[in-house]
């Protein structure tokens, strides 16, 4: 066909350029050429740019690229790949879906030639996604040239000969998208495809005609359903009945038996479609022979979906006008289609669940006319015995709750029947999935109101039962499952089951409102049933919410009249379940909260007196959960609760309505015998109810009851009927001792034959069991003062006393010891408020002793084994703790008991009078000494004493033995273990204690002294002052006692030998810590006075003393003994300060605070001790001594480990521990106040240091080092009162950066506030730091290069001291470690001002500009730095001359690897701004331009910090680019407030430079043009952006002008579509894709 019979006479404008080509001459040509025949790229992200940019070019050049794909197709038929070919395709059907109504005419017959050659080339295989894509193309083509399409394609079908798969296709689509041209034309179709039906013999050639012939009917039904704008409107939906009939006979009786089975489903969609156009009748008569054929192709098919989806369509057809055309084979139907919609869909089949919802709408399209068949049948099916099957049924419920949701009209008058007819599964079922369902099928019957009908409640009731599942029967399900080697992942599990459940009751109650009316008041009924217990929280929530929705609305079936309700509980009963149930308020169902609505939205019915108390305490109740849930306090909570209980039964105020609430209370126990906290807390509520009780028959009974209901061996039920015992004898004393001591005897069965039995009362009397003996100890502890009393002896001891010999188990014990301590608590005269003794005190005692000591007995026959040490040891021990037990009752007298002690003991010593053996007996009776019972104390000291006394004997009467010992070497042990005991506050034992001390000096005198007689005691000369101790101790005065602890310090000074002396130290630091404060402080006074005298012969022991003393802080408790402890450590700091020091330095870090107070007291100017009237004078020297030794520590000696782990991890300095402890030191002597005036004084000097341990602490690996150090000069500054430079250092981090690893930067920040706020120190800063600037170790020599630099800035006016920092910055240039810190320095000149600065500024130039080009990238980074600072000030005559040759030696760093650099370069150049309007103006103005595109590459650079240095310096130059609208853009855009985009920002800006520089233009496109070859991909990226940009930007008039060359700059694109980054290649494509008219 020519292309002037296709479309007509021919216009020469249309002209195409070449055979289906459309050129237009231009450099866009050869672009789109490269991206047709790259595009198929091996990335998906470069394929998706260059698929997206012939797209972008298409939109503005659609003949350009439908004509370059196609030719590329047509010249490469053999070459290309299917998939380069395919995605060609596709990209000519994108730009004409969005642009067919440009195509050029000329274009398209080439294109649809193309099309139809492509679809049509390989006659013998169908290739779906080559032809496909080739198909679409001609279906767009259609949208535009329907007749033309539908032409050429009938061209190629040809009358009574098969076409192309891809033609039969093409038109079944065609008619898809195009129904309203097809149609006009399907007669001329029919004519050519009814011919050839019956010769289709391939199985894809049936698929094809069969989904095509559908396809055409389905656009009949879519050209009925748009006739209005239909060109012929004769047309109906049975236009083509006679057409198509034909067709469906040929389907109907040879393609539906295709072996092939995509053929017979696709046959039955299509018959299903052909149904909508047959005339009825033809339907109907057809009918009866195409259900059943499409029910038997069920059976052969896996793929049943298209098979469904067909009878759907029939289905439809049949149902139409509410036809019953189907009602004969109905039966047959639903007979097959049942067990299909019986198999639910497990896993992601998609195919398998679109089956199962188009079964499910077969089911619901027939029910739209036979409802009543569907219902009665799925009730059949489910109540069949035949339906075994757990799937089936399953199946049929979840079909029956489709239909329940979608037939609601058609089922409106079946709701009974369908309730009713589940109701046989409800009640018998026990598959747990068969349940689920059936929950399912409930909670849609409900939202249908269903459930109102008859028989609704029994499926609440099965909601409530499967709600009600234990936890037990939960975790066996768990347990069991686990166990499974192949577990089924679709099981039900009992857990899954009860939680939808409680779902569904708490949805039926919340949102489904016809759902109020079916659950209240029914759900009353279950609140109060124990099978329900389990879900009793969400039934308390149902309520509660109903009950709340009808109280607020006034709903006039809220109110029930419980008289005429019989089925319902009394409301006694409800408040009953409802205020034990509140006691488990966090169990299942958050019972508690629900409860607590339950109560409040019932309140009103219950009984009118007791709404108003409830609402105002029921929130109390619900904060108090809310805020205590976490931390939960069950017992306060109980108590809560009973006490709303007792106002609820006073605000009633009637007897009778309590007794009810009694009977009802009672009633429930047995509800909860397997909840034996719930019992407790009935017998509770019980028994406080009976309290309020005056009805004592009722009370009689009840008593009764619980006495038979309580499990004795329940600890739970036990406790609780105690309490309630309790809790009803504050007004039922007598009744409820009379039950104690007369319980009713249990009942046992008589046997009076096989056939007969018989009941009656047990014989003998009732034993008392643990619950009433535990009974009679609450009823004591609870009832009146005034009436137990008189009744303790004969109606509680009397009656327990018997049972207490027989009470022989271990709970037995407990429970008869814990009813002993309440009877003896009630008996107490703070509980009786009076004076009163208990006549059976001593026997309840013996009774308590007697099992406190009863022991099993020795097997017989067993052998008696060897006592040793140990065993010995332990015999001691034992009998100590025996003594001291008995000792602890004070109405035991133990003078005998003493006597036999002493007894043993002396035995012992006797046998081995060795002081060995004392020691070995003072060990034991150590412990008791320091007792913090007095009376334990005083025996063990008088036992101390004895044996002393004994040894002395003995020692006394072998002083003849040469062998006999020579010295007495425990004497600092036992004076130690005594001088506590010298200031007791028992008087005895302070006489026996001093008098013990004087026997032990006695002794060891006698030992040591070579006397021929023995003296008496108190006739040695050197222990006489002893004496006249016991004879002052007896004083109660403290102060007294504490002189003549103090005195005796100086005797034993005098009497103890150096060699004991640090054994007596070391021994009396454990006196510290006695329970006593009186006797910590008399240990202290000891301890502190031999010390201060004693002191200087320590010096090898004092890390030992020091030791001891910290150790002994860590126990203290007395603020008194701590002073003193402190001025003991002040007291040796003065004789070994710096050993006190180093050794409280070793302690771990953070200091403890023992450990601070120990520094404070050395540190502090004047110490006053709380016991002593004495106080230290002034010592500065102690102070600065102390300041000076720290600071040496931290600044000084080896700072670092030195040993084979010099390193930690990542090659970082370990720091030793003692320079750390020192900085913490240091910080807490700062602490103090008194330090003040000191640090002040001294605030350079101690402020250097610090800055020092701050370097020091740099690169170490442990961070800690840094914060300490930190940390104490943030407390110096605090102590000095630093406001200012404390205000500064906060504002900005300072002190943050400072433990950074560029910590230098915090500390010229900190040196800068420092020097605005105290310029005096400056020089002093100097001298301290300057020798470390040559000093070991780089961070210290890191520190002063920083502090110098900075203290230039404020060396303005000091040429003394600026000309000594700069010549010591210069000097420093030439070590590495510190280089870069000097040029920072240099730079700073600018601050001292033009004047000063000028004097140095050629040499700080010159030591600048010889830095920039450093091979140290961060050096050349900080000269650019100092010499964008010093350009600031300098004189624009010295810097014109060079500015060029500046902007030349920074332009290289624009594209240095170093991120800093290059950020530091762009801050260079912005620098350069000042000189941009002197003189340097036109060569500066020349360098702008020259490095703009540099720039605006790097506007995107990868890194933030060189964007952000780029954009700021971009922003300054802007005023220079000379044009108002470029200045006022890059201002706009490069703020760093507003939000930048960088594509909008280069296409803004390059439609500015087009305009303003066009004379430039070509050297902007260039130099991009170089950055292409970068080796930064994001670098070419924005490289060929601004390309792009400027180029589409540049009005076609202006770019002869420019003198650009687009063959060069299209050569280069096309090259970068080769690059090995495939973002490269995609930016590449896009930025062509903007090229679309060069």
């Amino acid at each position: 066909m020519s292309s002037s019979s296709f479309f007509g006479k021919k216009s020469v404008d249309e002209e195409p350029k070449g055979d289906g080509v459309y050129l237009t001459g231009k450099k866009i040509d050869e672009i789109v050429q490269e991206l047709v025949s790259l595009c198929e790229d091996g990335d998906s992200g470069a394929r998706y740019g260059m698929t997206k940019s012939l797209q972008d070019i298409g939109k503005k050049q659609p003949n350009l690229v439908i004509g370059a794909c196609a030719d590329h197709i047509r010249k490469n038929a053999k070459g290309i790949s299917t998939a380069h070919r395919v995605r060609l395709l596709n990209i000519i059907n994108h730009i004409l879906e969005q642009r067919r109504d440009q195509l050029s005419p000329h274009l398209a017959l080439p294109l649809l030639q193309l099309a139809m050659s492509e679809m049509t080339a390989d006659s013998k295989e169908v290739l779906p996604e080559w032809q496909g894509a080739a198909s679409t193309v001609l279906v767009s083509l259609g949208i535009r040239f329907p007749n033309e399409i539908i032409n050429e394609l009938l061209g190629k079908f040809n009358v009574g000969t098969l076409p192309h798969y891809f033609i039969i296709k093409t038109l079944g689509d065609f008619a898809t998208a195009n129904p309203l041209d097809v149609v006009v034309r399907l007669k001329e179709i029919f004519a050519r495809v009814l011919p050839v039906l019956a010769s289709v013999k391939q199985d894809n050639m049936k698929w094809v005609f069969a989904s095509a012939i559908g396809q055409f009917c389905d656009a009949v039904m879519s050209y009925v359903a748009n006739i209005d704008r239909a060109k012929n409107k004769d047309i109906g939906p049975y236009t083509f009945s006679g057409d198509v009939f034909p067709a469906y006979e040929i389907i109907f009786s040879n393609w539906l038996q295709a072996k092939e089975a995509k053929v017979r489903t696709i046959s039955i969609q299509a018959l299903g479609c052909i149904s909508a156009c047959l005339e009825r009748e033809t339907f109907e008569t057809n009918l009866i022979k195409l259900i059943p054929t499409i029910l038997n192709i069920y059976k052969k098919e896996k793929d049943q979906l298209p098979v469904t989806q067909g009878l759907n369509v029939v289905l439809d057809v049949c149902v139409k006008d509410g036809s019953r055309v189907l009602e004969p084979q109905l039966n047959v139907l639903m007979a097959n289609l049942y067990p299909l919609v019986c198999v639910i869909p497990e896993g992601n089949n998609s195919n398998a669940i679109k089956n199962y919802n188009e079964l499910l709408r077969c089911f619901q399209t027939l029910g739209l006319v036979f409802s009543d068949e569907i219902a009665t049948f799925l009730l059949e099916k489910l109540n069949s015995k035949q339906s075994s099957d757990i799937k089936m049924r399953v199946g049929g419920l979840a079909l029956l709750k489709h239909l329940v949701t979608r037939l609601v009209k058609q089922f409106e008058d079946k709701r009974g029947l369908l309730v009713t007819g589940i109701k046989p599964l409800i009640v018998n079922e026990k598959e747990l999935r068969i349940k689920r369902e059936l929950a399912q099928v409930i909670i849609s019957m409900a939202v249908q109101d269903y459930l109102s009908q008859e028989g609704g409640e029994t499926l609440v009731e099965f909601i409530l039962i499967n709600a009600s599942i234990s936890d037990e029967d939960v975790d066996k399900d768990r347990e069991l499952r686990s166990k499974e080697k192949e577990p089924n992942p679709n099981a039900v599990t009992l857990e899954e089951l009860r939680n939808l459940c409680d779902n569904i009751l708490n949805l039926a109650a919340t949102t489904i409102d016809c759902m109020h009316g079916v659950l209240y008041p029914f759900l009353l009924e279950a609140l109060v049933n124990p099978k329900y217990s389990i879900c009793v929280g969400t039934i308390c929530k149902a309520v509660g919410h109903i009950g709340g929705v009808k109280r607020e609305s006034d709903d006039s079936n809220y109110f029930i009249d419980f008289d005429r309700a019989v089925n319902l509980p009394k409301p006694q009963s409800i408040i009953a379940r409802l205020m034990v149930i509140l006691n488990a308020p966090l169990r299942r169902g958050n019972i508690g909260m629900n409860a607590l609505q339950a109560m409040k939205s019932l309140g009103p019915i219950l009984h009118p007196s007791i709404c108003d108390m409830w609402d105002a305490a029921i929130p109390k109740l619900v904060n108090f959960l809310e805020t205590n849930t976490a931390d939960f306090k069950a017992q306060t909570w109980e108590d809560l609760i009973l006490r709303l209980l007792a106002e609820t039964i006073k605000v009633i105020n009637d007897d009778d309505w309590t007794a009810g609430y009694a009977n009802q209370l009672f009633t429930q126990i047995d509800m909860y015998a397997n909840d034996h906290e719930l019992k407790r807390v009935s017998f509770k509520h019980l028994g406080l109810t009976l309290q309020k009780l005056n009805h004592r028959e009722t009370v009689r009974t009840k008593l009764e009851g619980m006495i038979g209901s309580v499990n004795p061996n329940n600890e739970a039920q036990k406790l609780g009927f105690a309490q309630g015992m309790g809790y009803c004898s504050v007004t039922h004393l007598d009744m409820v001792l009379e039950k104690l001591q007369n319980p009713p005897k249990p009942v046992v069965e008589k046997k009076g034959g096989f056939f007969s039995s018989s009941k009656k009362p047990a014989d003998g009397p009732t034993e008392l069991n643990n619950a009433t003996v535990l009974a009679y100890g609450y009823v004591a502890a609870y009832s009146q003062p005034t009436l137990i009393t008189a009744r303790i002896d004969v109606s509680i001891i009397n009656h327990l006393k018997p049972a207490m010999p027989k009470m022989k188990s271990l709970a037995q014990k407990e429970t008869l010891l814990k009813t002993i301590e309440l009877i003896a608590k009630a008996m107490h005269p703070s509980h009786l408020k009076k004076e009163y003794i208990l006549k059976q005190r001593d026997d309840l005692l013996r009774q308590v002793i007697s099992m406190m000591y009863t022991l099993p007995s020795n097997a017989k026959g067993a052998k008696p084994e060897e006592i040793s040490d140990a065993v010995l040891n332990a015999a001691l021990q034992s009998a100590i703790n025996k003594i001291a037990s008995f000792y602890s009752i004070p109405q035991i007298k133990d003078a005998k008991m003493m006597e036999g002690v002493n007894t043993v003991f002396t035995s012992l010593l006797a046998s081995d009078p060795t002081i060995e053996c004392l020691c070995r007996i003072f060990l034991s009776v150590e412990p008791v000494v320091r007792s913090n019972d007095p009376a334990q104390r005083e025996r063990a000291t008088g036992t101390v004493l004895f044996l002393l006394k004994k040894l002395a004997e003995i020692k006394a009467s072998d002083l003849d033995n040469p062998d006999r010992e020579k010295s007495f070497v425990a004497c600092g042990n036992t004076i130690a273990m005594l001088i506590p005991r010298v200031t007791d506050s028992v008087a005895p034992i302070r006489q026996s204690a001093v008098h013990a001390i004087h026997i032990a000096l006695y002794i060891d005198y006698i030992l040591k002294t070579n006397l021929d007689s023995v003296p008496r005691l108190d006739s040695v000369r050197e222990l006489a002052s002893f004496g006249d101790f016991r004879n002052r101790i007896d004083t109660e005065e403290l102060n007294e006692q504490f002189s003549i602890a103090h005195e005796m310090s100086r005797e034993l000074s005098k009497l103890v030998n150096r060699d004991e002396l640090p054994q007596l130290l070391a021994n009396l630091l454990v006196g510290l810590t006695d329970v006593e404060t009186s006797s910590t402080s008399g240990a202290c006074v000891v301890l502190n006075g031999m010390i201060k005298l004693r002191g200087g012969e320590l010096l090898a022991k004092v890390p030992e003393i020091v030791a001891g003393i910290t150790k002994a802080m860590e126990s203290i408790s007395s603020d008194q003994t701590m002073n003193g402890t402190l001025h003991t450590v002040q007291s040796l700091a003065h004789h070994h300060l710096q050993p006190v020091l180093d050794q409280l330095l070793t302690s771990p870090i953070p200091h403890a605070t023992f450990i601070v107070k120990s520094f404070h007291a050395i540190g502090e100017y004047r110490f006053k001790c709380k016991m002593l009237t004495w106080n230290l004078a002034r010592d500065d020297s102690l102070l600065g001594g102390t300041i000076d030794h720290l600071l040496d520590l931290m600044s000084n000696g080896q700072l670092y480990e030195d040993k084979s782990d010099v390193k930690g991890k990542e090659g970082l300095f370990n720091p030793r521990h003692i320079p750390m402890s020192a900085t913490c030191a240091l910080k807490e002597i700062l602490l103090m106040e008194k330090v003040q005036g000191y640090m002040t004084d001294n605030y350079g000097k101690v402020l250097s240091h610090i800055l020092l341990r701050i370097g020091s602490c740099n690169g170490l690996a442990n961070p800690d080092a840094a914060e300490q150090a930190v940390s104490t000069l943030s407390q110096f500054a605090e102590r000095v009162e630093d406001e200012g430079v404390l205000a500064a250092a906060n504002k900005d981090g300072i002190f943050g950066t400072m433990k950074a690893p560029n910590f230098h930067l915090g500390v010229a920040q900190y040196v800068s506030a420092v020097c605005r706020f105290h310029p005096e120190v400056k020089e002093e800063l100097c001298q301290v730091l300057l020798p470390y600037l040559k000093g070991n170790y780089v961070g210290q020599k890191i520190l002063v290069a920083s502090v110098f630099a900075q203290l230039v800035e404020f060396s303005g006016g000091n040429l003394r001291l600026l000309d000594f920092l700069i010549n010591r910055l210069l000097a420093g240039l030439v070590d590495s470690s510190i280089k870069i810190h000097c040029i920072v320095g240099l730079g700073n000149i600018v601050a001292v001002g033009i004047e000063d600065g000028n004097k140095y500024a050629p040499t700080i130039l010159d030591a600048l500009l010889s830095s920039i080009d450093d091979r140290d990238d961060n050096i050349a980074q900080q000269a650019m730095n100092g010499l964008a600072k010093v350009f600031g000030m300098a004189d624009e005559q010295r810097i014109s001359p060079i500015l060029v040759n500046i902007c030349h030696r920074i332009r290289p760093a624009f594209d240095k690897d170093n991120n800093d650099i290059r950020a530091a370069s762009f801050n260079l150049l912005g620098a350069l701004f000042r000189f941009g309007n002197g003189s340097a103006a036109e060569p500066f103005y020349e360098q702008l331009h020259n490095n703009l595109p540099a720039i605006l590459v790097h506007v995107d650079d990868p890194n933030a910090g060189v964007r952000t240095s780029c954009r700021a310096a971009l922003r300054t130059l802007a005023p220079l680019f000379r044009e108002e609208s470029v200045t006022q853009l890059l201002e706009q855009q490069l703020d760093p407030s507003s939000f930048f985009q960088y594509n909008e920002f280069l296409n803004d800006l390059s439609k500015l430079l087009v305009e303003c520089y066009p004379d430039r233009i070509n050297y902007y496109v260039m130099t991009s043009i170089d950055y292409f070859k970068s080796h930064w991909n994001e670098i070419k990226i924005n490289a060929t952006a601004l390309v792009g940009f400027i180029l589409t930007n540049l009005p076609v008039e202006k770019r002869k002008a420019c003198n650009l060359s687009p063959s060069l700059f299209t050569k280069a694109l096309i090259a970068l579509l080769k690059e090995k980054d495939p973002d490269v290649r995609k930016a590449a494509a896009e930025s062509m894709s903007l090229l679309y008219d060069y």
